[in-house]
């Protein structure tokens, strides 16, 4: 660093060749202290063969940077943190609908005083016809009781969605009570649901994956038992009875009806645990039900689909719905005698042989000559009655043909006749 000639005010820098000021461990340095304020007051820079400089002013090594605190001072934000209860802090966190977050976040912080609370809930399930298909709805409610019923009582009601169910409703009642309430607080709530309290103390000890996924409801009741953990809650569940005299039950019975009308709608998520990180979704939706009666029960129902989008069945089903009134097609004797020889009890070759008689009858796949004609043309060259050689054999000819109304009318005597023997004998 050298002073300018011409003006005493400014001093030339030039580039640092090194000297035991500008180590590293050593802050002594002037211009390792102000080097980051140059850039504020830079005038003119200059190249002069191999020696770089710049004109500055000598006070700017001395003086505050002025210009970054003004700089600062101009684009300033401020910045408040807030810092919310445990209370509410479980509701922002569980809870998807933002009305349903205002509505328990104030009544928690009505409750936050409070150490002992007597709760009441219940909840209500109802089945609507809408656009031709059943859809069920569930309502929530709870009360806090007091001492006098006539004075002023703090009490909630709402939907619940997904997996319908009566117990899926007491359940969700149980757990929106959990939600308000103060933290280490002594707890008892009193429901009508032996199912739900049961349900909620047998899962407490179910240790392995397996087991949770195959508990119904594993997702309310995870959130309520976590719920409790986060907040040190001390929870008693009480049994009562139901529709009796208990007026604060009654209550409860009459906010989860009203709930069934509410906009509020309260909707549970899984809990992450260490052993659970990962859930089995069904369109978008968490599978809050036993896994393997839901994949059996799933996997059933499109085999039926596709059994009943089957050109053979197809005009029976037809029928069937055209026609209510009909007493031909009796689908539940259909059904158990197929049972009757399904699974365990096909126990020999002649009762499987049956049960493959009556599903081949059941879907058109008797060995008539237009099935085996279609099968093996060069076996069969034609799909003629041996009988009547008159129209083509299938299944509705050989009941309708007029050489096999004799036989068909003689077995009907026989079948007749062996009714009435077995009935009279008993």
């Amino acid at each position: 660093m050298r002073e300018d000639d011409n003006n005493n005010n400014y001093t030339t820098f030039e580039k640092c060749k090194g000297c035991n000021l500008g180590r590293h461990n050593n802050m002594s340095c002037i211009i390792r202290h102000k080097q980051e304020s140059w850039h504020q007051v830079v005038r003119k820079v200059q190249r002069s063969e191999e020696v770089a400089y710049t004109k500055i002013p000598i006070t700017a090594c001395i003086s505050d940077r002025e210009l970054i605190n003004s700089e600062l001072a101009n684009n300033g934000r401020d910045i408040e943190i807030s810092i919310v209860g445990i209370e509410e802090a479980v509701i922002q966190r569980v809870v998807k609908d933002r009305r349903l977050k205002i509505e328990l976040s104030r009544i928690a912080s009505e409750l936050k005083e409070e150490k002992v609370l007597d709760i009441y809930t219940d909840g209500s399930m109802v089945a609507d016809i809408i656009g031709g298909k059943e859809v069920k709805k569930m309502g929530i409610g709870w009360v806090i009781a007091v001492d006098n019923y006539r004075s002023p009582y703090i009490s909630f009601s709402s939907r619940i969605i997904d997996w319908p169910s009566s117990t899926r409703a007491e359940l969700g009642a149980i757990w929106a009570a959990l939600l308000v309430a103060p933290y280490k607080a002594n707890l008892r709530i009193f429901s009508d649901s032996k199912a739900a309290i049961e349900g909620i103390q047998n899962f407490q000890g179910l240790m392995s994956v397996r087991k949770n996924f195959n508990a119904k409801n594993h997702s309310l009741i995870n959130q309520i038992i976590d719920c409790c953990k986060t907040k040190e809650l001390k929870l008693e569940l009480i049994k009562v009875k139901g529709h009796s005299s208990n007026i604060w039950n009654n209550r409860a019975d009459q906010l989860a009806k009203e709930g069934l009308l509410s906009d509020l709608i309260l909707e549970a998520q899984e809990v992450i645990t260490s052993k659970i990180r990962v859930f089995p979704l069904w369109k978008n939706k968490i599978i809050d039900t036993a896994l393997r009666s839901f994949v059996n029960l799933t996997t059933i129902t499109v085999y039926e689909n596709e059994w009943a989008n089957l050109n053979s069945i197809k005009p029976i089903l037809n029928q069937s719905m055209g026609d209510q009134d009909n007493n031909n097609l009796n689908w539940k004797n259909t059904w158990n005698t197929l049972k009757g020889l399904q699974g365990k009890r096909c126990s020999s070759i002649k009762k499987s042989k049956a049960l493959m008689f009556r599903i081949k009858c059941l879907n058109k796949l008797l060995p008539t000559k237009d099935i085996c004609y279609q099968r093996n043309p060069t076996l069969y060259q034609t799909k003629t009655c041996v009988a009547c050689i008159a129209k083509v054999e299938s299944l509705e000819h050989l009941a309708d043909c007029q050489i096999y109304q004799k036989i068909w009318e003689k077995v009907e005597r026989m079948i007749i006749e062996e009714l009435e023997y077995k009935l009279s004998s008993k």
